[in-house]
């Protein structure tokens, strides 16, 4: 189920898993979860764990709520399991292209179908911020557990 209200972030909600919005006070519990995906998935990330993990708050929050981006968090019970990002792609002068990215959900609540929460949280949040026409969605090939 997504609920949204005009000028407000979605929420999307499947019995016990929530995703939403992130504020950018929330940039610590992102930045561990966002620590975890890459050291778990090295090379996966345009990010590598030792250039991330040298980031300011500034920099952190900036990457939660900025201008042109939003991340969002999977909830389970009230615990952060799940994260992923929707920025509008800097190589689009028009601004007018999103690019959905930055996803990962810790291992014990994988294959459970919330990835289809966090397509859905975000897409939900380019049509509530209009001004975007084309989304980009990138998918490794040998990326198995998030088909």
């Amino acid at each position: 189920m997504t609920s949204s209200t005009p000028g407000r972030s979605p929420t999307v909600q499947d019995g016990p898993a929530v995703a939403r919005a992130l504020s950018a006070d929330e940039w610590a519990a992102f930045r561990d979860l966002r620590l975890q995906a890459l050291l778990a998935a090295p090379g996966v990330y345009g990010t590598r764990h030792a250039d991330a993990v040298q980031r300011s708050e500034a920099e952190w929050r900036a990457t939660v709520r900025g201008e042109s981006n939003q991340s969002f968090g999977l909830f389970v019970g009230g615990e952060l399991v799940g994260i992923t990002s929707v920025f509008r792609w800097p190589e689009d002068s028009s601004g007018t292209t999103a690019i959905l990215a930055s996803s990962w959900i810790a291992p014990a609540h994988r294959g459970r179908g919330f990835t289809r929460l966090l397509y859905a949280v975000r897409l939900a949040w380019i049509r509530a911020h209009g001004g975007i026409n084309r989304v980009v969605v990138a998918h490794r090939q040998y990326n198995d557990p998030s088909r």
